[in-house]
């Protein structure tokens, strides 16, 4: 377990760096749809259509989503000829991701069961959002991951590494993809939560940081699958009951848990290994 959850910095710099057109592709299309999902996909109404004749299998997430995935990974493996363990994508990472998620899974319910009784709460079974997690795993949260933590993240810490020192490298790259992350919500809140002034920041600035733990999730684990699985979790919990406790929050602790757990961690990487070439 020690070696499986070892600091993976050597393994992210190894990976094949791109052009910076090819980043400024992958931003500007991730953008672009992120823009016409919110001005036309979602007023048109197809997405909710979609969910109503399939009784829920098809989310309107997921209907929104489907095509960006695609879009990122013919950006990402086409224009800049990247493999699937270049993104962090393995057969490897599909089998841990699967037991890190359950794993976060059961121990929230059990949280949520013991929260619940300490409350005296009514053990009432709240929707099983089924239809949304699939939209996560195979759409908002892959498609998240794979553009901001898997690609972005990773190359724009290879690309500071042209110009400042390893350690920098790494604030300057993660620092800035969380930021985007974190802005690239601004549609959705001002058009379907209807956010504004002080309420809009402080989502963004917890987006960041979201963003930013994510971020260490996988280079802690070198898995980017784990980090999907945690990303799904954190935005569908799928609690079995009612509880006083939020879902939302036992993942975050656990996230964080994960990221500063001392479980063998190995930072050598960090300053010794050179990033493949171009």
């Amino acid at each position: 377990m020690r070696r499986l959850f070892a600091n993976k910095a050597e393994v992210l710099l190894a990976t094949r760096s791109v052009s910076p057109l090819v980043i400024v592709a992958m931003v500007a299309a991730f953008t672009s749809w992120t823009l016409l999902v919110w001005a036309w996909i979602y007023p048109s109404g197809l997405p909710a259509r979609v969910a109503q004749e399939t009784h829920g299998v098809i989310s309107p997430t997921l209907v929104a989503c489907s095509f960006e995935v695609v879009l990122a990974f013919a950006i990402a493996c086409g224009l800049g000829q990247l493999r699937l363990r270049d993104l962090g994508l393995s057969r490897r990472g599909f089998v841990v991701g699967a037991l890190a998620t359950l794993g976060a899974w059961v121990f929230a319910q059990l949280v949520i069961v013991i929260g619940a009784l300490i409350a005296s709460a009514p053990l009432a079974h709240p929707p099983f959002e089924l239809g949304e997690m699939l939209a996560q795993i195979l759409g908002n949260s892959l498609d998240e991951e794979v553009v901001m933590r898997g690609f972005l993240s990773v190359q724009l810490v290879l690309l500071a590494r042209r110009f400042t020192g390893p350690r920098t490298a790494w604030i300057v790259g993660f620092g800035i993809a969380s930021i985007m992350f974190a802005l690239s919500h601004i549609p959705q809140r001002l058009v379907s939560d209807h956010e504004h002034g002080g309420a809009l920041a402080e989502d963004l600035v917890v987006l960041a940081w979201r963003g930013l733990a994510l971020a260490l999730v996988y280079l802690r684990t070198g898995h980017l699958e784990v980090a999907v699985g945690f990303h799904a979790l954190w935005d569908v919990p799928l609690p079995v009951i009612a509880s006083p406790i939020a879902g939302e929050a036992i993942i975050g602790a656990q996230v964080v848990l994960f990221v500063v757990w001392p479980y063998g961690a190995n930072t050598s990487g960090v300053r010794n290994v050179r990033p493949a070439p171009a």
